[in-house]
């Protein structure tokens, strides 16, 4: 995994996720992509998706676009589901990957200094956990033109929530050994995703209130 102050790349061998940024100066109005492809450099169907940054300047991270549409690439050694940055946030999308199969999870990031060490390893980590997943996250670390701070520290996190491998705020290369079966054990050991459900949220004040209505 490779993070650098410039578009960087997410290698998986045989797969490369491609993570693209706008021209500089156009961040908060220009697009991310993902592509994936194979070690022949094909794209991979149905495995591309755009992402738009609307999140706050102070973050700088990256909102999934308006379309809700998660995506799944399946690969020769398991399913591998997308996602940007600021999707980390967000549990329930990758609680949706996972119960769509996903057993690896990309998130290429950009987290800046303040917000990368409050909540990037909290982040992934739960990710991770929750899903019962491997997370691969390839993130830029060190001083821009612009003089933003990235946090750095790719990482990679076992479905147990174990730091498998992780770099620094420089340019480098990690890795990780993956077994697949890894995130079959975490998930028969702890079935959140076949035990989740739907809840509908009653305020008990306000079931109070209704009750005392009705009774006069």
């Amino acid at each position: 995994m490779i993070g650098q102050q410039k578009p960087f790349l997410c290698l998986l061998v045989p797969l490369a996720v491609l993570f693209s940024l706008p021209a500089a100066g156009q961040v908060n109005r220009g697009e991310l992509r993902l592509h994936v492809a194979d070690a022949a450099g094909q794209a991979l169907s149905g495995a591309k998706g755009t992402l738009a940054s609307e999140a706050p300047a102070l973050s700088r991270t990256f909102v999934t676009d308006t379309a809700g549409q998660a995506i799944l690439a399946d690969l020769p050694f398991g399913r591998f589901g997308l996602s940007i940055c600021y999707d980390l946030r967000f549990a329930s999308l990758y609680r949706a990957l996972a119960a769509a199969g996903a057993e690896l999870i990309a998130i290429p990031a950009a987290f800046t200094k303040q917000t990368g060490e409050a909540h990037w390893h909290v982040l992934t980590r739960a990710r991770a956990i929750e899903t019962g997943a491997f997370v691969l996250a390839a993130t830029q670390g060190g001083l821009h033109e612009n003089g933003r701070s990235t946090f750095g520290h790719s990482i990679v996190v076992s479905p147990w929530g174990e730091v498998l491998a992780e770099a620094g705020e420089e340019p480098g290369v990690i890795f990780a050994d993956i077994d697949l079966a890894a995130s079959e054990e975490a998930r028969a050991r702890i079935p959140a995703i076949k035990h989740g459900r739907e809840f509908e949220i009653e305020i008990a004040g306000e079931a109070v209130e209704r009750a005392r209505r009705e009774a006069s």
